[in-house]
């Protein structure tokens, strides 16, 4: 494992944006973006700019994406995606995609379940254990910025 590095993990979605933040090994920031209106250019832009903000503040080295399972995601997902490559790019990180099926392989040996993906996070990161207190709805809302930290602990494995 790098623990030099700062490694941005973004899990994007129209209506929800996960992301977690590693830093010399160190989670330091982790969370969502609520986009709960209908898809628009200025969804769209308001989704940049969070990313953008993301990126300036943490300057990492490494953006890594959570990228749809399936064979045909969302277009304004793709859309998501490629502007998050392109922003990375741009401030020279390196990129690299995942699925959440690469995820629940490093995290959890393929369980194929969300709880067990939360609760192996939740052990590693005890900071986050306070999710678990807020019940379903908890995992619903934070299921992105899980999904962001697997993201980050599957790059880890494969590097």
């Amino acid at each position: 494992m790098d623990n030099r590095q700062t490694i941005l993990a973004i899990s994007p979605g129209t209506s929800l944006l996960g992301f977690a933040v590693l830093r010399h090994g160190v989670l330091v920031d982790y969370g969502v973006k609520a986009y709960m209106w209908k898809w628009s250019k200025g969804k769209s832009l308001h989704i940049a700019n969070s990313v953008k903000k993301l990126t300036e503040q943490y300057a990492p080295e490494t953006v890594v994406i959570k990228v749809a399972d399936i064979a045909s995601p969302s277009k304004n997902v793709e859309l998501i995606v490629a502007g998050i490559e392109e922003m990375a790019e741009k401030k020279g990180a390196k990129v690299f995609k995942c699925a959440l099926q690469d995820i629940k392989q490093a995290c959890c040996n393929g369980e194929d379940t969300a709880e067990e993906l939360y609760a192996t996070l939740m052990k590693q990161y005890p900071e986050l254990s306070f999710i678990e207190k807020l019940g379903l709805n908890g995992y619903f809302y934070y299921g992105k910025m899980f999904e962001a930290l697997g993201a980050i602990i599957y790059y880890l494995s494969e590097i």
